[in-house]
Parts: structure tokens; sequence; C-alpha cells
């Protein structure tokens, strides 16, 4: 658990520093489009995941945390409010998701994870 604790604090202290890296990652990704616009938001979403994800390390839950929806309701409101389809956030799961996991494998190799403590992360 000491490990994921490094994590956790790895995650909160440097949200901004890897959301950017990540935005940037993916919108490397073959056939992925997005306007300057979108692309800033996204770091500013993917900050707050991060830090979101950073202090749900602390918790044992094998449930989804109540902040996990509320933080994906407002993410689906704040596109729908910018006048897009909600479902347009789907399409962009694939690659982002791979590009977290390489992050996350990263980090975890960095700070002496365990195979459980990584799958825990991932989780």
């Amino acid at each position: 658990m000491k490990g994921i604790i490094g994590v956790a604090r790895y995650l909160n202290d440097n949200a901004e520093m890897l959301a950017n890296e990540i935005v940037q990652k993916i919108s490397q990704s073959p056939n992925f489009e997005a306007l300057k616009e979108e692309l800033e938001q996204a770091i500013i979403v993917y900050t707050e995941f991060i830090r979101f994800l950073g202090k749900s390390l602390h918790s044992s839950e094998n449930n989804v945390p109540e902040g996990l929806v509320e933080w994906s309701k407002t993410n689906g409101k704040r596109t729908a409010s910018q006048g897009e389809r909600v479902s347009i956030i789907i399409t962009r799961y694939p690659p982002t998701r791979l590009v977290f996991i390489d992050y996350l494998t990263k980090i975890s190799i960095e700070h002496g994870l365990s195979s459980e403590e990584f799958v825990f992360i991932n989780k």
C-alpha cells in the first residue's frame, strides 16, 4: 500500500504536467482530430481526473467511487453545454485509455509497485 500512496501523491502533485503530456500524446494518435480549444479543455478535464484518481487511490472500494460518477456527469454536461453530443466523448476513450495505461505503467514501475498494486490502480 505504501507504493500506491506514493503514486497517489505523485498524481496529485503532477496532475497538470501529466495532463499536458497525455493530451499531447493522444493528439498524435492516427485519425485523432480536435480543435485547439478542445485540447485545452481536455487538459483541464484530465488534470481534474488525474487529481481525482490520486485521491481515490486511498480508497479500497471495489465499486465505482461516487466522486468518479459525479466527475463523469460534470464532464458530460460540459460537453453538452458546448453544443457537442455526449457520445463524442466515447469515441475518444480507446486512444485515451491506451495513453493513460502507458503513463500509469511507467509511474507504477518508477514507484516499485507490485503487479497486484498496478492492477488495483488500473481498476
